[in-house]
């Protein structure tokens, strides 16, 4: 009882869940939106550059070495439940210095420069597709992908090369953009140029 319980962005079904429980059980649940957020995301040199207000103090001036909207919220949250944790705003240099140096292997990570090659982990269905394209000698990108982009669970990617089979958009009778789009991906073992 009174302990705090910080919750993500939530969908409305879900959040009266959580709500319920949290009354069940005597919890204080803080919410992203209401009670703290990402107030500021802007793309900086290797990350982005965050204001995040948590629910005790403003942070602002953090620079994250992540990329996506998805990150800078992960970013509130966790500011939030150390605020939570400790009952009282935290030292703005250290949460600087903190976040500064975290890392999150396997999303949107740079893994070659020239051509610039970014890998993201496909996680969730809607993960499997090529999110950057600039060939050798190319000037700039290729591929669009939206500065809106949500790279979680359930939503797709605005941008890419999406896996669109069998039909592209509402043009047939399945789903929009088909079947493949919406299926469960699993890696399998790759294999050498002569294996069938």
């Amino acid at each position: 009882p009174g302990a705090a319980v910080v919750l993500s962005r939530q969908v409305p079904q879900a959040q009266k869940v959580l709500d319920r429980r949290c009354d069940e059980v005597g919890a204080v649940a803080v919410h992203q939106g209401r009670d703290f957020d990402v107030v500021q995301r802007a793309l900086a040199m290797g990350g982005q550059m965050l204001t995040v207000q948590g629910v005790h103090s403003r942070y602002d001036d953090v620079w994250v070495p992540l990329f996506g909207a998805h990150q800078a919220e992960n970013v509130a949250v966790a500011i939030a439940a150390v605020e939570a944790f400790f009952g009282d705003a935290l030292p703005p240099q250290r949460v600087r210095d903190a976040l500064a140096a975290v890392e999150s292997p396997g999303r949107l990570v740079i893994v070659r420069r020239n051509p610039t090659v970014l890998v993201d982990a496909a996680h969730n269905p809607h993960g499997a597709q090529v999110l950057s394209w600039r060939p050798a000698g190319a000037l700039r990108e290729l591929l669009y992908l939206s500065p809106l982009a949500t790279f979680a669970p359930g939503h797709p990617v605005r941008g890419g090369i999406p896996v669109l089979f069998p039909q592209f958009g509402l043009f047939g009778p399945l789903p929009k953009h088909g079947l493949v789009r919406a299926a469960e991906w699993q890696p399998l073992p790759t294999r050498g140029p002569h294996e069938a």
